[in-house]
């Protein structure tokens, strides 16, 4: 694990103990489901190994995955100094994280290369992951030529809801994502609009730093306690009427975080699957990631917040079972 400068802000105490790592509005609405919330803030990008990184020849690159120990050190320091008091009182009581856009990325990181040591807990009971894992393959994100559409949920896909429409979008990072991405590995030659082919090299950093990195860093897709769901935009409910090819607008078009994200949940089959596993299309989306504002089809219509807060606390139309508990 590695050390950092992290803000943690105050625990709300709710009437029964159960935890959650929160970054949303969905704070108010589990805190009032009698949970504890913890909610992490950062003072600077938690993706950047160095900021600013220095002026080297040749240069000093960033890397993510090696960045990701940040989150993962906070995640391991919350588990030993407040979840385990709470178990101890409360066996039920779950250890759950929520994460949007690139805190999905956090979750997925610390599951994927930063299991706690053997004969020891696994941190998390269930994970709730939204608009992403954002860079789940760096490379295909940064790549010139750039690379080839990926199909979202399509049929038979371990985890998507039967009967589900698939859809199809470039896992290209969009302006706005290439620029921190090129930040933080301080390489911005990330979807350079200037350029017709990235380096070897560069491809090679992407692809070896992203979570589904290549297997040189042995990434662990198998989560058999753990309960996991995505939750991935569809279609936007605010998308404009111009080409988002010509007149591309971050907020008003969709972005590659559902492709992303794909890639990351693809991984999962019946072989492996989590101890509950649901990927939900979201529709009407605010925005290319605002799947809480979103409605969810395969849960009669709800919105994207109350299919959150049901698969982690229950109920809901289809009377789901709670995931955030212990143990699986």
């Amino acid at each position: 694990m590695c050390s950092t400068p992290v803000r943690a802000e105050p625990v709300q105490r709710a009437t029964m103990s159960a935890f959650l790592t929160v970054i949303s509005p969905l704070r108010t609405t589990i805190s009032s489901r009698d949970m504890w919330v913890v909610q992490l803030a950062w003072d600077s990008d938690w993706e950047a190994t160095q900021d600013p990184f220095p002026l080297t020849n040749p240069p000093t690159y960033g890397n993510v995955q090696q960045a990701a120990c940040r989150p993962a050190t906070f995640f391991n320091y919350v588990f030993n100094n407040i979840y385990v008091p709470i178990l101890g009182t409360n066996s039920s009581a779950g250890m759950c994280g929520h994460g949007f856009s690139a805190g999905s990325a956090a979750l997925a990181y610390s599951m994927a290369y930063y299991k706690p040591a053997p004969n020891t807990q696994w941190w998390w009971d269930n994970v709730e992951m939204l608009a992403g894992p954002a860079v789940s393959d760096m490379n295909q994100g940064c790549e010139k030529p750039v690379a080839e559409p990926i199909a979202v949920c399509p049929p038979g896909q371990w985890g998507c809801p039967a009967g589900n429409n698939s859809w199809q979008g470039g896992p290209t990072f969009v302006p706005t994502a290439a620029g921190w991405v090129g930040k933080w590995t301080n390489d911005n030659t990330c979807a350079n609009p200037s350029l017709n082919q990235t380096s070897l090299a560069s491809d090679q950093r992407w692809l070896q730093q992203s979570i589904v990195d290549d297997g040189t860093n042995n990434p662990v897709f198998t989560y058999p306690h753990t309960a996991m769901a995505g939750w991935l935009c569809r279609t936007l409910g605010n998308q404009q009427q111009q080409s988002c090819i010509t007149n591309y607008h971050w907020n008003t078009c969709p972005n590659e975080s559902s492709q992303q994200g794909q890639i990351f949940f693809q991984n999962f089959t019946q072989s492996n699957s989590p101890a509950s596993f649901n990927l939900y299309p979201v529709d009407n989306c605010n925005g290319p990631e605002g799947v809480l504002a979103g409605t969810v089809a395969a849960l009669q219509g709800v919105t994207g917040l109350q299919g959150v807060e049901y698969d982690m606390a229950g109920g809901g139309p289809h009377n789901q079972s709670p995931q955030c508990v212990h143990p699986h």
